[in-house]
């Protein structure tokens, strides 16, 4: 049989020296990517740039289409040009390429242009741009209050800006309220200008809005320029106290009390003190014992609380071009919480009573807790004694909003359609108010809804349980099967290639 083989080999030696081998030719295409300049993802209007197209094949027809899908000439005097090129390669080889080049780069050859070499083909975007400027476009703009104001807003540049109004983060339109904003685009011989109506002014209409001009390619997404121009708009108006024109503050005896009269205004105003000298007379409070910040925005004064200072009243004025406002201060003796005049039932609901009370007209102490003990009714309804009140539980209750020394007191949590007995307590600094006289209150029943729905989880999660409990026994059941015919393979596998050793020594 040897010699069959020789005879082949011999005639496919013969064939190879006489006809050769015929290598399949391989063409490719490769597109070497664009670096912009550091001014962005663009090229500049003048640029000088070539792009090149390699392929591996001389014999290759290798053209550049522009965006419209037509070929770029050959021409070297046309502005944009393609011409053969033999690139060096890194380990020394040249490779054929085409470069597209362009002597001059408009705004308008931005776009797609394609590398083509019969079925190949290869694509890369250009993007070239005329960034914008603003122009004749302020930083600061004021108006008074209640008038309206248009702010200005212009940039220039190719492609031509669309102008976009925001306000801390928000885009403003028309829709976006109606009746605060109107939004406008006017042409004219130099570009579009954008205009944001701001009307009937108020103080919270003050800010920064900032006009963000985009410029975008219609056919590239990622050709594109954003910049943005701030204005600050200044609402004049006249001084407004916005925590309150009355404060009253409590201290002990001989502590010192500094007054802060801070008034909302533009311009910032200035500021004046007086005391009450007797009633609706006053006097004005020293000017070298108050205290102005840097920024001249707050006036404070420090007073030491005792028998002279306690009750008397301190008037903080401030004034601007606009109109004035005027701010009443007082302190008051710091003293021990009182027990309160009354404590009725308001409100109730299947976990929380809410009680109203009563303390006087004119509260002379500061309230800074509510300390409330309840007990559960168990029987009859009389009154406990203090004896019972050492099973009492216990909670607190911030009051945070108190008119003409009344408040509302919420105690919680318990339990539904349950009845109890509440006393409560005042809490500050100085100590505790004797206990109020209780009073007796009911939750209400437990919506029948919510018991339903409860039920329907309870229901749901036994559900969930068994059918866990039913899937677990479904999966073992085959994860047993699978594991022995596993086993049983494996054996098998073992047993046949222990056979074939033997048969192969005995061979």
């Amino acid at each position: 049989m040897k010699w069959v083989f020789y005879v082949v080999v011999f005639v496919y030696m013969f064939y190879r020296a006489v006809y050769g081998a015929k290598v399949k030719e391989i063409n490719s295409l490769s597109i070497d990517p664009i670096e912009y300049d550091k001014d962005g993802d663009y090229f500049l209007p003048g640029t000088v740039k070539t792009i090149a197209c390699k392929y591996t094949n001389k014999n290759q027809q290798v053209e550049w289409l522009d965006p419209s899908g037509k070929p770029v000439s050959h021409t070297k005097t046309s502005r944009i040009f393609a011409q053969k090129h033999l690139s060096q390669m890194l380990h020394g080889d040249r490779i054929p390429s085409l470069l597209l080049a362009f002597t001059d780069t408009w705004v308008e050859d931005s776009g797609e242009y394609e590398c083509r070499s019969g079925d190949l083909s290869e694509k890369i975007s250009i993007c070239v741009i005329d960034p914008l400027s603003f122009v004749d476009t302020p930083t600061e703009q004021d108006v008074d209050e209640g008038r309206s104001i248009t702010l200005t807003c212009e940039a220039r540049g190719r492609p031509e800006p669309r102008l976009v109004w925001t306000r801390n983060g928000e885009i403003i339109t028309d829709d976006y309220n109606s009746t605060k904003y109107r939004v406008m685009t006017k042409f004219n011989n130099q570009g579009f200008q954008g205009l944001l109506t701001v009307m009937s002014a108020e103080a919270d209409d003050a800010g920064i809005y900032a006009c963000e001009a985009i410029q975008e390619h219609k056919d590239l997404e990622d050709c594109s320029v954003t910049k943005s121009w701030n204005i600050t708009l200044l609402v004049n108006y006249a001084p407004v106290f916005v925590d309150g024109n009355e404060t009253i503050l409590f201290a002990k005896h001989n502590e010192s009390v500094e007054f802060e009269c801070q008034a909302s205004a533009y311009p910032v105003p200035t500021y004046r003190w007086f005391y009450e000298l007797q009633e609706q007379t006053l006097l004005n409070y020293p000017p070298e014992k108050v205290v102005l910040s840097d920024d001249n925005t707050k006036s404070k004064v420090t007073i030491v609380a005792n028998a002279l200072t306690f009750g008397v009243k301190y008037v903080c004025e401030a004034k601007n071009s606009y109109g004035e406002a005027s701010k009443t201060f007082s302190v008051l003796k710091l003293e021990k919480p009182r027990k309160p005049i009354e404590v009725s039932f308001q409100n109730a609901t299947d976990s929380q009573i809410d009680l109203m009370v009563d303390w006087s007209t004119e509260i002379q102490f500061p309230i800074d807790e509510v300390e409330i003990q309840y007990l559960k009714v168990d029987g009859k309804k009389k009154m406990p004694r203090e004896s019972d009140w050492k099973k009492a539980k216990m909670t607190s209750y911030l009051v945070l909003n108190m008119d003409k020394g009344t408040a509302t007191v919420s105690v919680s949590p318990l339990m539904p359609d349950t009845d109890y007995w509440i006393r409560l307590r005042a809490v500050n600094d100085l100590g505790f108010a004797p206990w109020s006289t209780p009073v007796f209150g009911s939750t209400a029943a437990e919506d029948e809804e919510e018991k339903t729905s409860e039920k329907i989880l309870d229901d749901d999660d036994d559900d969930e349980d068994d059918d866990s409990e039913t899937t677990k026994g479904a999966v073992d059941e085959p994860r047993t099967d699978s594991m022995f015919y596993g086993i049983f393979f494996a054996g098998g596998i073992l047993v046949i290639a222990f056979a074939c050793m033997v048969v192969m020594r005995l061979v």
